[in-house]
């Protein structure tokens, strides 16, 4: 296990001359035992998440610092005052400046061991900072050890391996391990697709104008998904215009399919809307624009007239299209 103090020069160099020895006890008494070991060092250095930790430490630093130079000027200005007034004062007097000069000294010089003397607040917010990566770096150890069979793994960072046999160095899987959560995202190809207004199928529904209202949600909410990359409306409907389609209540599948490879989409969104008393259904498929099979299809209801109910449920619905295309 690394300890949490493991930075410490004076431990390092007994746990160094320890490795030394012990690497070499297997070939000699213990043949089933499989060593290997780290360089925490370097993972200390190379591990990514240990750039926030070390701007975490660098503010504290900063205050600190800060606060010892205010007291050093402090202590300057007071002895230049005992410096420039010394023939002035009386000896009652300057001995009182004495102890006031000596006594600002004790003070900086008690600072600064306070922060950074042997155990510390320096110390003791490193060990703090870096103990959530210790306890990562032995984590990853345990089960590299349970994996892989190892018996016994030693850090040597603070000293010095004079030979090892190839592959018993791990330091540079544990850094995979512990850096593999700040590989970069795997970049997910976005899907063109265009959106129709869906389809009112009863009198009420045209009556509330649903279809303009879904349609409107839909986009605002397929905008914002990863997956899809949204046709502008404004290209849909200039097709529509010119084909003389907009206001047709319902567009013929072969139509919409010409619009949408005509936008280059590769799947289209198309719907309809069914409202009845206290009552609205919603149903929306996603169209492969390529062969016009049906990829996906959702339906959702709302209870009320409430919006929002209302919006609750177009959210569901894109949200239930999206999950469910691509897996």
């Amino acid at each position: 296990m690394i300890d949490v103090a493991w930075t410490r020069r004076e431990e390092g160099m007994n746990r160094a001359i320890a490795v030394l020895i012990l690497l070499g006890l297997p070939m000699l008494a213990f043949p089933d035992v499989k060593i290997g070991y780290i360089d925490s060092a370097k993972i200390l250095q190379e591990y990514k998440g240990m750039e926030s930790i070390k701007k975490q430490f660098d503010r504290e630093q900063a205050e600190w610092q800060k606060t010892a130079e205010e007291m050093l000027r402090e202590l300057e200005n007071l002895k230049r005052e005992l410096e420039n007034q010394r023939v002035m004062l009386t000896k009652e007097a300057l001995e009182r400046k004495e102890e006031e000069v000596r006594s600002k000294q004790r003070e900086y010089e008690e600072f600064l061991q306070q922060i950074w003397g042997p155990g510390g607040r320096a110390a003791q917010k490193d060990a703090e900072l870096t103990k959530p990566v210790v306890d990562k770096i032995n984590s990853v150890l345990e089960q590299l050890a349970k994996d892989e069979g190892f018996t016994m793994i030693f850090d040597i960072a603070a000293g010095s391996v004079v030979y090892a046999k190839d592959g018993l160095d791990l330091t540079d899987m544990v850094l995979e391990e512990l850096n593999r959560e700040y590989a970069p995202a795997t970049e997910v190809e976005e899907t063109k697709i265009a959106i129709f207004r869906f389809e009112e199928l009863t009198p009420l529904a045209e009556e509330g104008n649903y279809a303009d209202q879904v349609y409107e949600l839909v986009h605002s909410l397929m905008d914002r998904s990863p997956k899809f990359e949204t046709i502008p409306r404004e290209r849909v409907e200039t097709l529509l215009f010119e084909m003389g389609l907009e206001r047709e209540k319902s567009i013929a599948l072969e139509r919409a399919l010409d619009i949408a490879k005509s936008v280059d989409a590769k799947i289209m969104l198309v719907g309809d809307i069914r409202k009845e008393v206290a009552r609205i259904e919603v149903r929306a498929e996603l169209v492969d624009v390529g062969t016009g099979q049906m990829i996906v299809t959702e339906t959702q209801t709302a209870e009320g007239e409430t919006e929002e109910a209302f919006q609750s449920m177009i959210s569901n619905l894109v949200a239930t299209l999206t999950q469910r295309y691509g897996g």
